[in-house]
């Protein structure tokens, strides 16, 4: 475009410039810039609600905000405040404020937490951080997108050795209270803390301690109930108010490296040493499910929004989902490097990667959250490949199994309330005929000749009574496929019409003999154990219209008998299930 502008990028900054000469010494100015981590990324967490900005961490020190859908939008925290801290007064530096000369920011990060609850309030951060060898965990407020004013220490944090450094302790996981005003920090000597995020002051601390590093931290979603897990083979249960432990620990016989707490199904996720997740019921505190299928060690947990599937990552290179229902792997994304973190979107659309060795972040799209997909499934097999056996979930394949119709609630539910709708759209004021008649109307022979109306109207209401009688008399082509047999016809044509047409398909059914047939539809199509909604609410319809008919026929009661018996065994086998699913629900929920 003739444009006096310079693109660059470099090798080892990750950045791309556009500079412009528009300076008076012909010298360059930076028109506009897109930059990332110089170093690879090692967390990766999703913020807000909507899944349009992610936080993350890399091995270059920087914690980054990243836009999802607008790449100018990102941007790197600032750690002045660190700085000038620093200046301020030497002697409180401790370990967690020494800054390294050549990277002028904190060490890489190990854990990171988020919160959403409080982003509108200035005077809460909503990010927590702990770093490699740093006693004193870090807060960040996303909005300013800078370090926070307060330091989250211990009470023996002034305390330093010999050289007035305090390395032995470090922080090692953090956590956020879903009323965001509340963080936890877990450290390497197994204690537990917590901390007010508008003032930065301790909470509380446990009075009990795990007897190795504290791993990972996960909460409740009314922030009641806190669980950790440790390098002890432990998980334990705290107040999230008092940090009392809460009934008996979990004890394993592996290491627990990750914790996850699914807010919707109310399952917690750890991801073990010995290659495995174990899902545990956080009601009764009882093992659920143990997956297994990664050959390396589990680097980050995710569960889907509804509860019902969890990601895994691992160094053996793949990102797996798992039914939890079903206990099995139903997918796995072969990656080129070991994934190192994942995080899903809040409504589950989008999937963030991270990967060792790579200064990059990979969003995928989650398919299943836009329609049906194909799911891998099948065990390993003897040469470590996953048999790519695609399914549709089908739940035909189960032959006791009363299914609903997936046709939407408006086409069903309004045929028992046609008239009410008919009646609601009557004009509230009649029609009025048009004054001006048309040209092509007859004229009557006389000197002044004029229109013969009333010749014409008679005409046109004779021609209507004659269209109207041939109308009914005529079989609908729902009737003429019920007349004929051919009832799976006839279940697909009535999934597809809308309520008014079925209501006329089924008004247009006068004859005796063909109500008959359409009988014989119904038990048919109760028989197959499908549509059950749509079917109930079709045979309601049929009913109302022809029932006083019906009963008047003699060669339809046996027919109706057995209809009788067929719909009484659909809706009792449906009862049943409905009944042990509110049951088990109530049962495992305490309610009863």
């Amino acid at each position: 475009s003739g444009e006096p502008v310079l693109i660059t990028t470099g090798l080892t900054d990750n950045c791309l410039k556009v500079h412009i000469f528009d300076q008076p010494d012909g010298s360059p100015r930076v028109l506009r810039s897109r930059s990332g981590h110089v170093g690879p990324p090692v967390r990766v967490r999703f913020c807000g609600g909507d899944g349009r900005q992610l936080i993350s961490a890399g091995l270059d020190r920087e914690l980054r905000i990243i836009s999802t859908i607008r790449d100018a939008q990102n941007r790197v925290f600032s750690q002045k405040a660190l700085r000038k801290r620093k200046r301020r007064s030497e002697a409180n530096i401790r370990s967690e404020l020494v800054v390294d000369d050549q990277f002028a920011g904190l060490p890489p990060v190990v854990d990171i937490a988020v919160g959403s609850a409080r982003r509108e309030d200035e005077d809460f951060a909503n990010i927590v951080t702990a770093h490699e060898g740093i006693r004193a965990a870090f807060t960040w407020r996303m909005e300013s997108g800078a370090l926070a004013s307060h330091v989250l220490r211990t009470e023996d944090d002034d305390t330093p050795n010999a050289n007035g450094i305090s390395k032995k302790v470090c922080s090692t996981a953090v956590q956020i209270s879903p009323a965001g005003h509340i963080t936890f920090v877990g450290r390497s000597d197994g204690s537990l803390s917590s901390y007010n995020l508008q003032s930065g002051r301790l909470v509380a601390s446990s009075p009990q301690k795990h007897k190795a590093r504290i791993t990972a931290i996960a909460i409740d979603s009314i922030g009641e109930t806190l669980v950790s897990g440790s390098d002890d083979q432990s998980l334990r249960f705290w107040d999230a108010h008092t940090m009392q432990a809460s009934g008996e620990p979990i004890t394993l016989n592996s290491g627990i490296e990750l914790i996850s707490w699914s807010v919707d199904s109310d399952l917690i996720a750890a991801g073990c040493d010995d290659l495995s997740i174990r899902i545990y019921d956080a009601e009764t505190r009882k093992l659920a499910r143990r997956l297994k299928g990664h050959t390396a060690r589990i680097t980050d947990l995710c569960f889907t929004p509804s509860g019902r599937w969890i990601l895994s990552s691992s160094m053996d290179a793949s990102i797996r989902t798992w039914d939890l229902l079903a206990g099995v792997e139903v997918d796995k994304l072969d990656c080129e490097s070991p994934p190192t973190s994942i995080a899903l979107s809040p409504e589950g659309s989008f999937l963030a990667i991270v990967c060792a060795g790579e200064v990059g972040i990979t969003l995928l799209v989650n398919k299943a959250h836009f329609g049906a997909a194909s799911m891998s499934l099948g065990k390993d097999d003897e040469h470590g490949q996953t048999r790519e056996q695609h399914n549709e979930f089908d739940v035909s394949i189960v032959d006791d199994l009363v299914t609903l119709s997936s046709v939407p609630v408006s086409q069903w539910i309004v045929l028992s309330k046609l008239e009410m709708v008919r009646e609601r759209n009557k004009p509230k004021v009649p029609v009025k005929k048009s004054e001006s008649a048309p040209f092509f109307l007859p004229t009557t022979k006389a000197l002044n000749p004029s229109f013969n109306v009333k010749s014409h109207q008679r005409e046109i209401v004779e021609q209507k009574d004659d269209l109207a009688l041939g109308s009914l008399m005529e079989l609908s082509e729902f009737g003429r496929l019920c007349v004929d047999g051919n009832y799976a016809s006839a279940l697909q044509l009535a999934k597809k019409l809308g309520p008014s047409a079925v209501d006329l398909q089924f008004r247009s059914i006068d004859d005796p003999d063909s109500q008959l047939s359409v009988l014989k539809y119904f038990v048919y199509a109760l028989s197959l154990q499908k549509d059950f909604d749509l079917i109930e609410a079709h045979l309601d319809l049929f009913l109302r219209i022809h029932g006083s008919q019906l009963a008047e026929e003699r060669q339809c009661a046996m027919q109706l008998q057995e209809l009788k018996t067929v719909h009484e065994e659909a809706w009792t086998s449906l009862r049943d299930s409905f009944s042990m699913v509110l049951t088990l629900t109530a049962h495992f929920s305490g309610q009863q």
